[in-house]
């Protein structure tokens, strides 16, 4: 009977464990969100400067910045992209994306010490152009999936060979660059606390199924 019982509260134990560590993995992926998807159509363009002008209604963690990389084969030249707040300060950047940083939805990524922009505010995500690589030129912008949390997208541009705010506007979007982020309201754990959280929990349930078999 006691050897029935003590397998049982090994079993339930054992579930548990597996819940607490499926919950840290989960903490750890977050909820990071593509700023600008379901970017279709590509074309080569001329050396320059594209900027997507937003304004956040809330206030966003961006983590990454990312130019297009069609079919995720690669880039063949390396892209300068940056924020530019609307008073034309670069508020994030410049950095350097090129080859295959990190891939997702046919954007190359790299990552960035993270910045907060501030609901309300107007903002430029932008990226270098160089002849040679591809960029995603939708019909219009109603084929684009802005994410919620953005607002007030237009296209801008110049025609600067080195990275600079761009302040010319022209209706159909070209990109160009991307960036990801997390809505700052709900900030995801950073991956030791989520696994640590996990243990410190596991090593409690083992604590407890002592005191039960006890």
């Amino acid at each position: 009977m006691e050897k029935r019982r003590e397998e049982i509260v090994k079993k339930i134990l054992t579930a548990l464990s597996v819940i607490l560590l499926t919950l840290s993995v989960a903490g750890v992926a977050g909820a990071t969100t593509v700023a600008f998807s379901n970017v279709v159509g590509t074309a080569p363009y001329a050396a320059g400067n594209s900027g997507v002008k937003f304004t956040p209604t809330q206030d966003l963690i961006v983590s990454a910045l990312g130019y297009y990389d069609a079919d995720s084969d690669g880039l063949l030249h390396d892209h300068i992209l940056g924020i530019y707040n609307s008073s034309a300060e670069l508020v994030s950047g410049p950095v350097t994306v090129g080859g295959k940083s990190f891939l997702q939805d046919n954007f190359s990524y790299t990552y960035i010490t993270p910045i907060t922009l501030l609901a309300g505010n107007s903002y430029i995500v932008v990226g270098q152009d160089i002849v040679g690589d591809d960029q995603a030129v939708p019909a219009n912008w109603s084929s684009v999936v802005i994410a919620p949390g953005i607002s007030q997208v237009s296209y801008v541009y110049n025609y600067d060979l080195a990275l600079s705010f761009p302040n010319v506007p022209y209706g159909n979007p070209y990109f160009g660059p991307n960036f990801l982020f997390d809505a700052a309201s709900s900030p995801v754990p950073e991956p030791a606390t989520m696994l640590l959280l996990g243990i410190g929990l596991i090593g409690l349930v083992g604590f407890g199924r002592k005191k039960l078999l006890k």
